[in-house]
């Protein structure tokens, strides 16, 4: 993969700060760059919805387990 936002002192900075901004176009990169995966489609429903809902823009509240509320488990 060519997106590593993880090894980029600023954006784990823009991490930890919450600054979804600056966080959010590499967010789309790493979805595409998943997308053109072969082993991306046995896991596409979820991790489509789980993109869907980091490029949204939304908060997910810290004390709910993203697993119950998707039905995962």
């Amino acid at each position: 993969m060519r997106a590593a936002p993880h090894v980029q002192p600023q954006l784990i900075r823009a991490y930890y700060r919450g600054e979804k901004e600056t966080l959010t176009p590499y967010v789309g990169q790493i979805w595409r760059e998943l997308r053109a995966l072969p082993g991306y489609r046995p896991s596409q429903v979820h991790l489509d919805r789980y993109f869907t809902h980091l490029l949204s823009g939304e908060t997910w509240a810290a004390d709910q387990d993203l697993r119950i509320a998707w039905k995962l488990v």
